[in-house]
């Protein structure tokens, strides 16, 4: 029965679109009842206009070009961060603070006692490496079972803005365009997310108006830009995979042991490699354009390089 629900979900556009909402309603009802419990310790939530209006502000102090480069973790970071501009926008999130760039945007998303040696490792980054460039850092996910309202505004608010948002849910590869295309639509109060946060990242960045997008780190497998032999921030900040429970540690895999497994968002049947395909030949349409930051990245396979 459920294989055949999903087939039919998925060979109608309307029922994929109700399929949809249903999904984004139960993330936003999730997403309601943590806002209640920050609003009696006096904690606003912010809206997706909120965070689009502080970018913008940012962009205009800092004098940014109309290139946003969003930094995912694999390896090729090492090497891509080269051909970041002095005036392109960078958005960033949890680990990628590892690599000392002038981040204008950043996102964290663990922030519970399940996490806590993840969320106190992120905390220590964006204390080093992300707060003397910006201040627009905000909380996401805060609707995720790994996350605890109190813990968060223990260790977290004066650091992070809490933000509403949702994960859309897509059930095959037949709907992802429409999924997409649902996720370009600007929601004035709900941030749109999908497969990872450098897709949410694309979305941010088209939403700000940039023409121009960058993506770094997305390499489908291998190690992280921080295990690398490349790497030359704090290895003191790197974690610790003997230790930090919550870290998915067959992402890129245990890669400091020097194996090298394709990533999750690459394997699965949504995934990173279709989504890339698919929201470049969308952004084309609307005249903005999707780019692999180098070839030393396996994205370069699917876009076009920037230079």
């Amino acid at each position: 029965m459920k294989d055949y629900i999903r087939v039919l979900l998925g060979a109608n556009y309307y029922f994929h679109y109700l399929y949809m909402i249903w999904g984004v309603n139960t993330i936003k009802m999730k997403g309601i009842n943590v806002r209640g419990r920050l609003r009696k310790r006096r904690i606003k939530v912010h809206s997706y206009n909120d965070l689009l209006c502080h970018s913008l502000a940012i962009r205009d102090k800092k004098n940014k070009k109309n290139v946003c480069h969003i930094i995912g973790s694999g390896a090729s970071l090492n090497k891509t961060k080269e051909v970041i501009g002095e005036n392109d926008f960078i958005i960033g999130n949890n680990f990628a603070g590892l690599c000392p760039l002038d981040y204008d945007l950043y996102f964290v998303e663990f922030g519970g006692y399940d996490v806590q040696e993840v969320s106190e490792k992120h905390l220590k980054i964006v204390k080093k490496n992300v707060l003397k460039h910006t201040d627009a850092i905000y909380f996401k996910n805060l609707w995720e079972k790994k996350n605890d309202g109190e813990f968060i505004v223990d260790k977290w608010i004066g650091y992070a803005l809490p933000i509403f948002d949702y994960v859309v849910p897509c059930i095959s590869k037949k709907r992802l365009d429409q999924t997409l295309r649902f996720c370009l639509k600007k929601n004035s109060k709900w941030m749109p997310q999908f497969i990872s946060t450098v897709v949410t990242g694309i979305f941010v960045a088209y939403h700000l108006g940039f023409e121009k997008i960058v993506v770094h780190g997305v390499d489908f497998g291998g190690k992280y830009f921080y295990d690398s032999d490349d790497f030359t921030g704090d290895i003191n900040l790197r974690p610790d995979y003997n230790k930090i429970k919550g870290l998915s540690t067959d992402n890129y895999s245990n890669s400091r042991n020097g194996s090298s497994s394709p990533h999750s968002t690459a394997v699965s049947e949504i995934g990173m490699k279709s989504v890339l395909g698919v929201i470049s030949d969308i952004l084309k349409e609307k005249s903005i354009y999707l780019y692999s930051a180098g070839e030393s990245s396996e994205s370069s396979k699917l876009l076009p390089v920037w230079k």
